[in-house]
């Protein structure tokens, strides 16, 4: 039996797919986090490698896990395509059992120095070293699972469900990050080794950060078990062929997003997101890492007999601590994997909310709104880092903007994504994010070193151990440093002002629908069927039966491209912001229209044409448009349902036919817009739901040709 895409969220597929992608994002959080934790303990504390503190480590552990994006992306892409998706997902799932091995074996190396004959110090540096390699291999383990994880939600979801089906999967996804981040740093900081002093040396009593590892390979095999129950699938391109020179399908995939423009937006703003992601993240590490370097500080000033300030005893008890206990440290760990994660519970609820509110359609205007809000929260975070409760409220908000930028832009890239690709071009995606990412790891190592060389911050915890004279001097740098991450904020917030303003420049019309979405809340809702007949690029002509300008513009909202209007038609009194903005979508009625709009089109636009309109020559137009430039031709019926009597939302229903052929006559034309309100209406009389599936097919050679219910074309 073939298998058929899901009409809603309770499949056996979907549900296997989203425990799995739960279980392995829990998995990547964990093991991250510890890794920075204990590679910092190990290499930068215990072991004191040269040149290595807490900064090198953070960005090594995250270019770890960002690198094999970059590096198998394309071959990740071709392999998603090629095989079964769900095979796929079953063999990066066992192997996933694999490397959280990999990372117990590292854990349980210090305990091993009165077995093997080897300095504790080495074992730690190899300690460290397996561990971190465990999470470049989870990254290898991302850069094939991803894509086949998303490529495979149009497959085993319908179109009428794949946004709030995306809503979930992202929600799981940033709720498992939330739980392993929070959990891994919460057990690290009990599970710990412990690095003390003995005769002027270190020395290491090994913790249990081994029941970690433990805890993570059990989930590991449960995730496995949850992956076979995938439905089986065919492969989407299974003639396609393999290649090891990995640049030549790189390059391919890069010309599609290219040359088409919703792909490019989509793939440009997810970029950022994990640009803005891997930054915000180093930053809030980088905060938590100066406070525990401080409370050790501290504490040491204290133990030399050196009293504390005032002001330093109530930073103290802000944090939760005495004197006595900031040896521990345990509570800072703790407090930066809190904070890491509640960005991951906002976009956890953000996600569905924003799923939920794009209701059946990719709702772009959803971006603008959650863009705002970034830039917005990151310069509120400038400001209230250093309270608790401005901290937390900031960072939740901040999650849940990032799930409405977020989500319309991955639902856009899966959709759009020709059906023989979207395993290549979700790769080809990574490969981008990837760049972004490690741009990300290059500027906020820049701007910190910057920063730290303009303040003079110049003094290390070794220095100071050989001459505790600069004790005072070294707590006064680390206070210093300890304000650097509002000028990350900051820098983050005007990043995203830059990202605003190029996303509105690639789509002049995203403020637009920005409005007409929140101008619908309330008054309509929004349904559409069909979207998939819309090519992805090239010039098309929406024949449409819209009557005035209100009922264009909510065409024009349930597009996913750059959609020029046709003026001449009858307005109805409109607010003069949406007039404002609807301006630069809107083209004049005169002789030289057809030709401009011609010269639009050839730039991968989509124009709205009321084919009802009265003095409008449709087949003047339309021959005139062919002369200057090939275009696509579709029907496009909309119709509006009473206001409910219960006060509720009324419903407006658009339609997009299947296309015609580039010959087609205002007659025939016509006539599929009739063809198509036939349609609705028996559906109506039948009670049914409007499916892309059963949407009518008309012959263009006469307008009496009878319309035919066909299997939806891939």
């Amino acid at each position: 039996m073939t298998f058929q895409p899901a009409d809603s969220l309770k499949s056996r597929t979907f549900l296997g797919l989203i425990v799995a992608q739960f279980l392995a994002a829990f998995n990547d959080q964990a093991i991250h986090i510890v890794a920075i934790f204990y590679g910092t303990d190990m290499l930068a504390r215990y072991v004191s490698l040269p040149h290595v503190d807490e900064k090198v480590v953070i960005s090594v552990v995250t270019a770890c896990f960002i690198s094999p994006f970059f590096l198998f992306s394309p071959l990740a892409g071709m392999l998603a395509d090629r095989y079964s998706k769900r095979a796929t997902l079953i063999f990066w799932k066992l192997a996933e059992v694999a490397m959280m091995g990999l990372a117990l074996v590292g854990f349980l190396l210090p305990h091993l120095s009165g077995l093997t004959g080897l300095a504790p110090t080495t074992l730690a540096t190899w300690s460290a070293i397996l561990v971190i390699a465990a999470v470049f291999l989870m990254g290898t383990h991302s850069a094939f699972f991803v894509p086949a994880k998303y490529g495979v939600m149009p497959e085993i979801l319908l179109p009428s469900v794949l946004s709030r089906g995306n809503g979930y999967l992202e929600g799981t996804s940033f709720t498992a990050q939330i739980l392993g981040t929070a959990s891994g740093g919460f057990l690290y900081g009990l599970l710990k080794s412990t690095i003390g002093e003995q005769g002027g040396a270190k020395v290491l009593e090994p913790g249990w950060e081994w029941i970690i590892g433990l805890g993570l390979f059990v989930l590991a095999v449960v995730g496995a078990a949850a992956s076979f129950a995938i439905a089986r699938m065919p492969p989407a391109a299974p003639h396609r062929p393999l290649t090891w020179k990995l640049w030549q399908p790189l390059r391919a995939n890069l010309g599609m997003l290219l040359n088409s423009r919703p792909l490019a937006l989509a793939v440009l703003g997810i970029a950022f997101f994990a640009f803005m992601t891997l930054y915000l993240r180093q930053t809030l590490l980088y905060e938590g890492e100066t406070a525990k370097e401080l409370q050790v500080a501290r504490q040491w000033q204290a133990s030399q007999g050196t009293s504390l300030s005032a002001a330093d005893e109530d930073e103290l008890q802000d944090l939760g601590l005495s004197v006595p206990q900031a040896s521990h440290a345990q509570q800072a760990e703790l407090k930066v994997a809190l904070l890491v994660a509640l960005v991951g519970l906002g976009i956890g609820v953000g996600s569905p909310l924003a799923g939920y509110l794009s209701g059946s359609k990719v709702e772009l205007g959803l971006i603008p709104i959650g863009a705002s809000l970034l830039i917005l929260l990151t310069a509120a975070l400038a400001v209230f880092i250093q309270t608790t409760t401005g901290t937390v409220i900031c960072l939740v908000l901040t999650g849940i903007a990032a799930g409405f930028y977020i989500l319309p832009l991955y639902t856009l890239l899966q959709h759009r994504a020709p059906k023989d690709s979207k395993g290549n071009l979700v790769a080809t995606s990574n490969f981008v994010n990837v760049a972004g990412g490690l741009v990300a790891v290059l500027v906020f190592y820049l701007v910190t070193f910057s920063l730290e060389k303009f303040f003079g911050l110049t003094l290390r915890e070794e220095q100071v151990r050989q001459n505790l004279q600069l004790l005072p001097e070294y707590i006064r740098e680390l206070e210093m440093q300890a304000r650097l991450p509002s000028a990350l904020f900051v820098t983050a917030s005007l990043l995203t002002v830059g990202m605003v303003g190029l996303l509105c420049w690639q789509l002049p019309d995203l403020p637009l629908r920005t409005y007409l979405w929140l101008r619908s809340l309330g008054r309509y809702r929004l349904q559409l069927v069909g979207v998939h007949n819309l090519p992805s690029s090239g010039a098309v002509l929406l024949a449409s039966n819209s009557a005035d300008l209100e009922e264009a513009l909510q065409v024009l909202a349930a597009t996913d491209r750059l959609t020029l209007l046709w003026r001449p038609m009858p307005d109805k009194p409109l607010p003069w912001p949406l007039r404002w903005l609807a301006r630069r979508s809107l083209v004049s009625a005169n002789e030289q229209a057809a030709q401009r709009i011609a010269q639009l089109l050839r730039d991968d636009r989509i124009l709205c044409l009321p084919v009802t309109s009265n003095g409008l020559d449709l087949d003047q137009v339309l021959t005139v448009l062919r002369a200057q430039t090939p275009v696509s031709i579709l029907p496009l019926y909309r119709n509006e349902g009473a206001a409910p009597p219960d006060g509720s939302r009324r419903r407006v229903r658009v339609v997009i036919g299947r296309p015609m052929r580039p010959d087609a006559t205002a007659a025939q034309i016509r006539h599929a817009l009739g063809v198509l309100e036939d349609w609705l209406a028996d559906i109506d009389r039948r009670g049914g739901t409007p499916s892309t599936v059963l949407i009518p097919e008309v012959s263009a050679a006469s307008p009496t040709t009878p319309a035919t219910s066909l299997p939806a074309r891939p």
